[in-house]
């Protein structure tokens, strides 16, 4: 197995790739910056030296953001992809016949190296999320609706958070939504920026984890002075198998799934 260091490198809402030269194997198809790892080098010592060979830019390497292992005809890879930034540098056709920017919903526009079709799913996922984590943070209240037996509930709620990828809610587990929560996991909210309207279908599963449950309370100081991480009260809720459906008087809906 061949071990591939690649840089997803964002600015602002597009993030680079590079189109591969006609000569070389998967010729023309576009992909990630980046290349094989040398003798005794780390993936992020190799993704450095790729990225000044290939675009003459020093990078900073950051967190790792997927790794994925594809099977081609020839060669078995192991393709991880870091989290970058441009120190240093512009960006030059060094290696590649194309370099562009481009947004999450350009993707389907281009033809990519099959090892990253994974990845791709996963950066459109990231990008439908943050755009409902952004609507609602910006809402700041929202209405959640739950199921009670045969009767449906609705309140107020004011918490979101972005953690491991995912949207999550929280409440205190003395209360009647978490039990509803745990009676029937199927959930819709709605929310109103005065312009636009969210109406979103998901289900709740709970993450017991402590660290979710703190990344919530820090995203939220004032719930500390009533729930603390660990303190058999405080439940956070992953949303998942979400449908996000964004309405106005003035555009056609845009519905987003992740």
């Amino acid at each position: 197995m061949t071990t591939v260091a690649a840089a997803l490198i964002w600015d602002g809402q597009k993030f680079m790739i590079c189109q591969r030269p006609p000569e070389k194997k998967r010729g023309l198809l576009w992909e990630f910056v980046g290349g094989k790892l040398e003798p005794g080098e780390t993936a992020e010592q190799a993704l450095i030296r790729e990225c000044q060979e290939e675009l003459g830019v020093i990078v900073t390497v950051k967190e790792l953001f997927m790794e994925v292992i594809h099977e081609y005809p020839d060669i078995t890879v192991c393709l991880k992809l870091f989290h970058a930034a441009i120190a240093e540098g512009t960006p030059q056709k060094l290696e590649h016949v194309d370099i562009r920017w481009i947004t999450p919903a350009e993707i389907p526009q281009y033809d990519f190296c099959p090892a990253d079709q994974e990845i791709l799913e996963r950066i459109i996922a990231m990008d439908a999320i943050n755009t409902v984590y952004d609507f609602l943070k910006n809402c700041q209240t929202y209405y959640l609706a739950t199921v009670d037996h045969d009767q449906p509930r609705v309140r107020p709620f004011g918490t979101i958070d972005l953690f491991d990828g995912a949207l999550y809610i929280q409440t205190g587990k003395k209360k009647e939504v978490s039990r509803q929560l745990h009676a029937n996991p199927q959930i819709e909210l709605c929310a109103f920026d005065s312009s636009r309207w969210l109406r979103l279908s998901a289900t709740v599963q709970e993450d017991d984890r402590i660290e979710a449950q703190q990344h919530m309370l820090d995203a939220y100081p004032h719930l500390k002075s009533m729930y603390l991480p660990g303190d058999g009260n405080t439940e956070v809720f992953r949303l998942a198998h979400v449908t996000a459906v964004f309405s106005s008087f003035t555009e056609a809906p845009q519905t987003l799934c992740f």
